[in-house]
C-alpha cells in the first residue's frame, strides 16, 4: 500500500514538473516573440525617420523617391529597408486656387535581431512650402507708417490684378512722409523714380492701397499659415535659430528666425539664393550701400513691443519687407523693390519648404 502511496505521488510530482516546465517554455516563446516584435517594431520606426530625415534635407520634387537600407547609414543600430514613393495631393486654398503639393508615401519594414520577425510601419509626408503665398506688394504693414529721408518703392506690376500696380498695402489710411516716391520696375532700376510716379507724398496713387478692410488681421498666419498666437512654431522650419544678425555672412538661405535685434551689416542673399529673415521683438537695421534679397518680415509678439526700424545710407531690398505693426523708417536712402524671382525662390525653393506627417496616416499593416 504505502509503495503504491508513494508512486501515485511521483507519478504527480512529475506530472507536475512536466506541465510546469512546459509553461515556462511556453513563456519564453511568448517574451522571445515580444522582443522580437519590438526590436522589429523599433527598427521600422527607426526606417522611417531616418526617411523622414532625408526628405527635410532636400524636399525638392523629384527627389523623394528612392530606397534606402540600415547597411547604408553609418551608425545604424536597427536593421531595415525603407521604400519611398513620390505622388503629389491637389488642394484648394483660401483664395480658392488650386495648388499642388507634393507628397512622399514612406513604407518601412524593419527585421528584429536575429531575423526572424518583420514589422511594415506606413507613413505619407507632404511638403508644403514655409510661406503661404509670396507677397503681394512690396512693403505690406499691419499698422501706421511714417519715413523719414529719402524712400522709393519699385511696384509689383501686377499686384492688384494684371497690369494694375501695389507699392504699399496696409492696413491703415495711408501718411506718406518724407521725400516718398513709387514707379515702376523700369524706372526703379534706373535709378530714376522720379520720372514716372505713381504715387508720392502729395500725391497717392493707385498702387497704395491703404486703410483696405481686407488686410489679414493676423498677418503672420498670412504670411506662415500659422496663428500668431502660436508663432514658435516656425522654428522648427528654420534654417538658422539666432539671437541677433551679427554672424551673419550674407551666404545664408532659407528661414532665419532672430528673436532680437537684427543689424545687417553684410549683402544679404541673392535672386536665387534669397533668405526669410523673421525678426521677433527686435530693432531692425539696413546699412549703407548694402543689398538684400527675399523677405524681411519684422514681428512684434504683442501691441507693447517697441522697436525701431533704421535705413541707414542707400541701402536696398529686393523682395519684400513686411511688419504686423506700426513703422517708422528714419535716416538715409531706403530703396525696397518687388523682386519677382527672388519672391518666387521664397515660395519653391527647397530651402523653404515645409515637411508634414499627413495625420492619419501611419499605419502597421
Amino acid at each position: 500500500m504505502t509503495l503504491t502511496i508513494t508512486l501515485i505521488i511521483m507519478v504527480m510530482a512529475i506530472g507536475v514538473a512536466v506541465f510546469t516546465a512546459r509553461n515556462k517554455v511556453t513563456e519564453s516563446r511568448i517574451q522571445l516573440n515580444e522582443v522580437r516584435h519590438e526590436q522589429a517594431f523599433e527598427a521600422a520606426e527607426s526606417g522611417l525617420e531616418y526617411a523622414v530625415a532625408q526628405i527635410r534635407k532636400n524636399p525638392a520634387v523629384g527627389s523623394m523617391s528612392f530606397n534606402l537600407a540600415s547597411a547604408q547609414v553609418a551608425g545604424a543600430q536597427t536593421s531595415f529597408t525603407v521604400t519611398s514613393t513620390e505622388d503629389a495631393v491637389t488642394f484648394s486654398n483660401s483664395s480658392g486656387e488650386t495648388v499642388i503639393y507634393p507628397v512622399a508615401k514612406l513604407s518601412a519594414t524593419g527585421t528584429s535581431e536575429d531575423g526572424s520577425t518583420t514589422e511594415v510601419h506606413r507613413q505619407t509626408l507632404v511638403v508644403t512650402p514655409v510661406v503661404n503665398a509670396g507677397p503681394a506688394s512690396p512693403l505690406t504693414v499691419g499698422g501706421n507708417m511714417t519715413v523719414g529721408g529719402a524712400f522709393s518703392v519699385g511696384a509689383n506690376p501686377n499686384g492688384g490684378g494684371r497690369g494694375v500696380p501695389v507699392s504699399i498695402w496696409m492696413s491703415e489710411p495711408v501718411n506718406l512722409s518724407g521725400n516718398v516716391k513709387t514707379c515702376g520696375q523700369q524706372e526703379f532700376v534706373g535709378g530714376d523714380c522720379t520720372s514716372a510716379v505713381y504715387s508720392s507724398k502729395d500725391n497717392p496713387g493707385i498702387d497704395v492701397v491703404d486703410g483696405d478692410p481686407a488686410f489679414p488681421s493676423d498677418l503672420f498666419a498670412y504670411t506662415f499659415g500659422i496663428s500668431s498666437t502660436n508663432w514658435q512654431d516656425i522654428k522648427s522650419d528654420a534654417s538658422y535659430l539666432l539671437s541677433n544678425c551679427n554672424a551673419l555672412t550674407g551666404a545664408e538661405t532659407g528661414l532665419i528666425v532672430v528673436e532680437g535685434d537684427c543689424d545687417l551689416k553684410v549683402n544679404m542673399g541673392s535672386q536665387t539664393n534669397p533668405a526669410l529673415i523673421l525678426v521677433v521683438d527686435g530693432d531692425l537695421t539696413l546699412n549703407a550701400n548694402k543689398s538684400y534679397y527675399g523677405v524681411i518680415f519684422s514681428f512684434h509678439t504683442s501691441d507693447t513691443v517697441v522697436t525701431d526700424f533704421k535705413a541707414n545710407g542707400a541701402a536696398s531690398m529686393n523682395g519684400a519687407i513686411i511688419a504686423n505693426h506700426d513703422v517708422a523708417i528714419s535716416n538715409g536712402t531706403f530703396g525696397v523693390r518687388f523682386d519677382e524671382l527672388a519672391l518666387g525662390n521664397v515660395t519653391t525653393s527647397s530651402s523653404f519648404q515645409r515637411v508634414w506627417r499627413l495625420p492619419g496616416s501611419w499605419r502597421d499593416w
